[in-house]
Order: C-alpha cells, then structure tokens, then sequence
C-alpha cells in the first residue's frame, strides 16, 4: 500500500531508480563481466616471422626447382648438343652425319696448297679436327681411334669435293676466287692428269663399288 502525502513522492522517487538499476537495464555492463571470464586473445604482430622462421630447419634438405634445373643444365654442358659417335664395322658410326659434318667444316676454312688434301697443310687438317670436336663426342678411350678415321673421311670427303669442283669446270661458290686460282695450275699440269687418270680406271674396276678398291686379276 503507497503512503499518503510527502511520503508517497519519495516512493515514486525509489521505485524509479530501482527501475533503472533492473537487470535488463544492466544487461550490457553484465554481459560484459561474462565475456571478462574468458581468456584474452593476444595477436602477435610478427607470428608470420615466427612460423616463417622455423620452416627452414624443416625444408632445408629439400631442393628448389631452380637448383635441379642448374644441375641438369651442367650436366649437358659436358656433352652439350654434341652427337654420340663410335667405331662400327671399321667406320665412324653415324655415318651421314659424319659426311655431312666433314663437308660443312670444308667450306669454314680453305687452304691455298690444298689441291688435294695430301698438300693440306698441317694447321688447316688439325683446324677441321677441332671443329669436329664440337660437333661430336666418344669415348675418350678410343680418341685415337676417331682421330685416324676422322682423317681418312677427310682424305675421301675432300678428294670428291675437288673432284666434282674440277668437273663443273666452274667455281664454287663456297670456295673464294683466291683459292680456286691457286689451285688451277696444279690440275692442270702432265702428271696430276696423268694420275688422277689412273684414279679414275682405279675406281671403275672396283666390283664392289666406288670405294671398295680395284679388283685385283690373278
């Protein structure tokens, strides 16, 4: 029951103040004393470094595709493009493109004595070979070997290219005005016609073919 006069001011005053104390009323700053009971998360600005730091020791046996690529790379340095020969059935082994090699390596570099490839002087003929070298590669055991008939294909290839320069009767464009003069006396003097006359009889003798050599008559 509310009191009369004076005193029932003062108990509307309190009613009202008890109001605004209510728990609704209160319910942020009490939510607020809940949340309190949980533990605070902290951030770390460099975490990242952290984790970042400990991932070598972990990783650090492992290679980068950089580094297997720079290894396959030196590895083919050694052999680079150059192509894989051997001596089979008592020639240089493959064949065409030995020959092929031998005439492009030709055209590089002359000769002004090479009329034939006995006056090729020694300097050109170990040119040619080192040329070789970067075109092809062999078992270093048997370098020799390759070397000897390296210089027979030689003798062969060069023997051709001549001939066939000397049966046009005209030029090559591979071979320089200079050189192509000095040569000419050569050919045309009794005893380079009189051999390369017995060359011919020579190499249609052969029964086996060109280059198997005159048959001999017993």
């Amino acid at each position: 029951m509310a009191p009369r006069g004076g005193g029932a001011r003062r108990y509307a005053e309190n009613r009202n103040a008890n109001t605004l104390r209510s728990p609704e009323m209160l319910s942020p700053i009490s939510n607020q004393s809940t949340l309190s009971h949980e533990p605070p998360v902290i951030e770390t600005p460099h975490s990242d470094a952290t984790i970042n730091r400990s991932l070598p020791s972990s990783s650090s046996n492992l290679g980068t595709p950089g580094d297997e690529i720079q290894t396959t790379s030196s590895s083919n340095i050694i052999g680079g493009n150059r192509i894989l020969i051997t001596i089979v059935l008592g020639g240089l082994d493959p064949g065409n493109q030995v020959i092929r090699s031998v005439t492009k390596i030709f055209k590089e570099k002359l000769d002004y004595a090479g009329h034939n490839w006995k006056s090729v002087i020694l300097e050109t003929k170990d040119f040619y070979w080192e040329e070789f070298k970067k075109l092809f590669q062999w078992d270093t055991a048997i370098e020799g070997a390759i070397k000897d008939k390296f210089m027979s294909k030689c003798a062969e290839r060069y023997t051709g290219m001549l001939s066939e320069a000397r049966a046009c009767e005209k030029k090559r464009k591979h071979i320089p005005v200079s050189i192509w003069e000095s040569w000419k006396p050569h050919w045309e003097t009794e005893a380079f016609k009189a051999k390369s006359a017995q060359c011919s009889r020579n190499r249609l003798s052969e029964k086996g073919g060109e280059g198997s050599g005159p048959s001999r008559h017993t």
